[in-house]
């Protein structure tokens, strides 16, 4: 009965000697929630125009941007934006760098929230920015 009892107590170790660990998904970082998908407004100063409302920004890993004004423009000669965006100040700002109206043009998004829904964010105009997936 010794034997068996030993024998037991045995094969319960290892049994439990060999159970893996569930592998813990890395934390997101805010790199990856602005460039998982896509974003629209949903409001800019607590409103937002129609012209504005199917505007989609991506945000590329390689820190590509395109903004895609949509059918519905706001001014009739808008075009697909595209530039380089970068974090700084420990991402907590976005630096963004493009071309328009033959000018280049650079821009600062200060965030106040990035997660995997919502991305806002105050510009250097002061516009309070609000966008979602």
């Amino acid at each position: 009965m010794k034997k068996f009892l030993l024998l037991l107590a045995f094969g319960l170790i290892g049994l439990t000697a060999c159970k893996k660990d569930d592998p813990v998904a890395p934390e997101k970082t805010r790199k990856d929630f602005l460039t998982e998908a896509t974003w629209k407004y949903k409001t800019f100063n607590n409103q937002l125009r129609d012209c504005e409302a199917d505007d989609v920004f991506t945000f590329g890993t390689d820190n590509k941007f395109t903004i895609d004004y949509g059918n519905n423009l706001c001014v009739s000669n808008e075009t697909m934006l595209v530039g380089d965006w970068t974090f700084f100040e420990d991402d907590t700002k976005i630096a963004k760098v493009y071309q328009a109206f033959g000018n280049t043009l650079h821009d600062t998004l200060n965030i106040i929230k990035l997660d995997a829904s919502t991305f806002e964010y105050i510009d250097e105009n002061n516009n309070h920015v609000i966008m979602q997936h």
